[in-house]
């Protein structure tokens, strides 16, 4: 049985049948979230998504069974393909967000369930280094968003490459907009967290989060440079922060946030 990523889920490979076992009763309905969002995605002609095949209730712990799919991560994808692929995925993702973005609606959202959110997770940090940011989130609600279709963690780390790209590890946020999947893939294409969290460092692998960096700034650019994309990124890295495991990741962290520092000053 393997324990991977940070939500501390553990998976069971069995034959050709991957479980995925929620880590506490508490989780169980964040782990049916990520089933349901799993089971209705719609796959498109580059994107997939294993086959689900059951939920399990059964016990204190839930689990769900998917077909397991054999293939690359990000490293060795950017290592063994050539630069034609490794540039096919970059349009691929960006197109695959931009059609998100063009079935969304721009809608009023309750700025409050944010709130809530924020000092939750400032109580929890309690860092007092990081307060200006938290400052910003509470000074600068938003109350409208673009609500569509959205992945929920869409990294480098939640693909696996192969005949297709497959998407896996989906998650439910507090607003489903595709709004969250450009900050996730700018988390690790701008932030460089993926090359934190990776074992083995090449800089192919670096050159091209930085390709993916710049085409995903000429593809966005207006709303990366609005007011809601910047409060979604900065809460997304401190919502980061009670999840790191070493100084390197927490100075990744704290970096990724520096680089908001001119926006923030220009909000005051």
């Amino acid at each position: 049985m393997l324990n991977l990523g940070r939500s501390g889920c553990k998976f069971d490979l069995n034959g050709g049948v991957l479980t995925k076992i929620s880590p506490s009763i508490h989780y169980n309905d964040r782990l049916f979230n990520q089933y349901i969002k799993q089971q209705s995605f719609r796959c498109t002609e580059k994107f997939d998504t294993p086959e689900t095949l059951r939920y399990n209730k059964e016990g204190d712990l839930n689990s769900f069974s998917m077909k397991y799919i054999k293939g690359m991560d990000f490293n060795n994808f950017c290592i063994n393909s050539d630069i034609n692929r490794i540039l096919d995925f970059i349009n691929s993702i960006i197109s695959f967000i931009d059609n998100n973005l063009s079935n969304s609606f721009c809608t009023k959202i309750d700025s409050n369930v944010f709130s809530k959110k924020i000092y939750n997770l400032q109580n929890s940090i309690k860092d007092k280094d990081l307060d200006r940011y938290f400052d910003f989130l509470l000074s600068n609600k938003i109350d409208t968003l673009p609500i569509g279709y959205s992945h929920g963690d869409l990294t480098m780390a939640n693909i696996i490459f192969s005949d297709k790209f497959y998407l896996i590890d989906f998650l439910d946020n507090l607003f489903e907009t595709p709004l969250n999947d450009i900050v996730k893939i700018m988390q690790d294409a701008e932030h460089h967290w993926y090359l934190n969290i990776t074992s083995v460092y090449s800089n192919k692998v670096t050159i091209f989060l930085n390709k993916l960096k710049d085409n995903m700034r000429d593809a966005f650019k207006r709303i990366i440079d609005s007011v809601e994309y910047v409060y979604l990124a900065i809460l997304n890295l401190l919502r980061i922060i009670p999840y790191v495991n070493s100084k390197q990741e927490q100075n990744c962290i704290i970096d990724g946030l520096k680089k908001y520092e001119h926006f923030i000053a220009n909000c005051r």
